[in-house]
């Protein structure tokens, strides 16, 4: 059975939601009854924040079995020239705006990369809105896909994608500047600065706004409860949390915001 996610920013009470789960279904039972697993990977992306969209999709979707298939729709540019892509990396499909939703999946491009550029009619829903191209042209494609219709049918090939700026962290022998990429759920800071950085060094400190935190914890009870720790995230990135508390409520930070790390004696000999 096929795996089709969907990454949007629906909102999660969306009406629309659940059009795409009845697209996708819709277009395969026209062709086979046996219908894909649809896995909700996130519809609370904020409004149009196609940055947030790349870092959900880049962080969720390589987890899935090979073959699975992305739909991602994060479009503030409906209705416009922008394309619409189809693509393959890393063993995975993805459908989404050519916006810059894929960043974080096709870059640096794997060996496997093809795109094209969905421009056949008959992939997608007989009736086409100008406001709501992930109901009526990607999910549809999304359900060609799972049922084994070759990329090259939806149009011709895409040469490159649009590719946002996503910062990376900046590292020297003693110093590392990144940001938080995002907040969680629980309010925990994720930044762009891989544990890589830290080359298996946890005598950091970690400066975020007039916060300063010595050392690198293991795990979110590595303190007592109200501590601000900075640990090494489940995506392995590093992040910053509140034992017990949500940490940009404590901080004051959100996304954009400067982190540095320098090495704790040089704090301390300070």
């Amino acid at each position: 059975m096929r795996v089709i996610t969907l990454t949007t920013d629906f909102g999660a009470a969306s009406l629309y939601v659940a059009q795409l789960h009845a697209s996708i279904l819709s277009a395969i039972a026209a062709e086979t009854n046996v219908a894909p697993r649809i896995v909700d990977i996130t519809h609370a992306v904020p409004p149009q924040d196609i940055r947030q969209g790349a870092i959900a999709i880049g962080e969720c979707c390589p987890l899935f079995p090979l073959g699975s298939i992305h739909v991602g729709v994060v479009d503030p540019g409906v209705g416009s020239d922008r394309a619409i892509v189809a693509c393959r990396c890393d063993g995975h499909f993805y459908v989404a705006p050519d916006n810059g939703l894929l960043s974080r999946v096709a870059s640096p491009r794997p060996a496997d990369f093809a795109a094209v550029e969905v421009t056949d009619s008959r992939f997608w829903r007989a009736e086409v809105s100008s406001t709501f191209h992930g109901r009526d042209m990607m999910a549809p494609v999304a359900a060609h896909l799972a049922r084994g219709v070759e990329l090259a049918e939806f149009g011709p090939a895409s040469a490159s994608l649009q590719l946002l700026d996503l910062p990376s962290a900046l590292s020297t022998s003693d110093e590392i500047r990144g940001q938080v990429e995002r907040v969680d759920s629980f309010g925990n800071l994720i930044t762009n600065i891989g544990m890589a950085d830290l080359r298996g060094d946890r005598d950091w400190a970690v400066a975020c706004a007039t916060e300063l935190i010595r050392g690198i914890s293991r795990t979110y009870s590595d303190g007592e409860g109200g501590d601000l720790i900075a640990l090494a995230g489940s995506g392995g990135r590093l992040e910053i949390a509140v034992v017990g508390g949500n940490a940009a409520v404590r901080t004051g930070v959100g996304v954009g915001e400067s982190v540095k790390l320098c090495k704790v004696e040089a704090v301390e000999g300070n």
